[in-house]
């Protein structure tokens, strides 16, 4: 997979020396590597809020404001924090 910036301090730091001088330094984005993200239906998602690659929101689900999303989340339930967790069941209403 190739990421978007490198890894190496090394070439980090030439990157900045580079962008400093008006030349361009990011890698062609058509080869970075991506996965879906499944947002079932009824799902909602606090403000800026982070979900990763090939997590499952479940239906009914909430995401907490300013969570970090790094597994599934079960349908009809609440996770919050960084990294999000459960913070218990929905039992009121329904999924219809």
């Amino acid at each position: 997979m190739l990421y978007s910036h490198p890894i190496s301090p090394k070439q980090r730091f030439q990157d900045c020396i580079r962008s400093s001088k008006g030349i361009h330094v990011f890698p062609d984005l058509e080869n970075v590597g991506n996965a879906p993200v499944t947002i079932c239906d009824g799902v909602w998602i606090g403000a800026n809020s982070l979900i990763l690659t090939r997590v499952t929101l479940g239906k009914g689900s909430i995401v907490g404001a300013g969570s970090v999303v790094t597994k599934d989340v079960l349908e009809m339930i609440i996770v919050a924090g960084n990294p999000a967790r459960v913070i218990r069941k929905i039992t009121e209403g329904s999924l219809d």
